[in-house]
């Protein structure tokens, strides 16, 4: 539908749609492969996989917590993924060597709507470093992806005393908590 405009006309566009719904009361049905355009203007979306319907529900419930694999894939170019070169450095383990873990830190929208104070990111320790990611708005939810980088040491005894997934992950609102891997220090 907006594909082929530039980007102040397909503003245009959905502004215009989403004025018209509101003001007639009119249910506006999209059909689009673009999800920034659903993200936009949509309330509610179903995700479409070879003709059956794979996920449906409220915009920012299906936008923060994809379950059908059409839907991440679909879903996969707004999201803060891991740079190309961080991916590069990655290793399995650091085997006892020094280096930092990689750690993404995925929020839903639904148990912080408002967002992530950094008072909460603060949990982790001083030397943690924000080193990619966002958090966006759908519908009064905010829900993203941080990376964080920490030294291994300091990933470990967080995790040994218990304190990141009780204190961090249950009551601040990370959804879901993975080590990406290690990056290795500069020799």
């Amino acid at each position: 539908m907006t594909s082929a405009l530039d980007p102040e006309s397909t503003q245009a566009i959905l502004a215009l749609l989403r004025d018209v719904s509101n003001k007639l009361d009119l249910t506006v049905v999209l059909i689009t492969h673009d999800m920034a355009v659903i993200r936009e203007i949509c309330d509610r979306v179903l995700v479409l996989d070879h003709g059956r319907a794979v996920e449906q529900g409220e915009v920012w419930r299906v936008f923060g917590d994809p379950q059908a694999p059409a839907t991440r894939a679909l879903l996969r170019p707004l999201q803060h993924g891991l740079p190309a070169d961080l991916a590069a450095q990655l290793v399995d383990d650091l085997d006892g060597k020094p280096g930092n873990a990689l750690l993404s830190l995925r929020f839903n929208g639904a148990a912080q709507p408002q967002g992530v104070s950094l008072q909460q990111l603060a949990l982790l320790g001083p030397d943690a470093t924000l080193i990619h990611g966002g958090l966006d708005r759908i519908r009064g939810h905010a829900q993203g992806n941080l990376l964080v980088s920490l030294p291994a040491a300091s990933w470990q005894s967080i995790k040994n005393n218990g304190v990141f997934g009780q204190t961090f992950g249950q009551k601040h609102g990370a959804d879901f908590i993975e080590v990406l891997g290690y990056v290795p220090a500069p020799a």
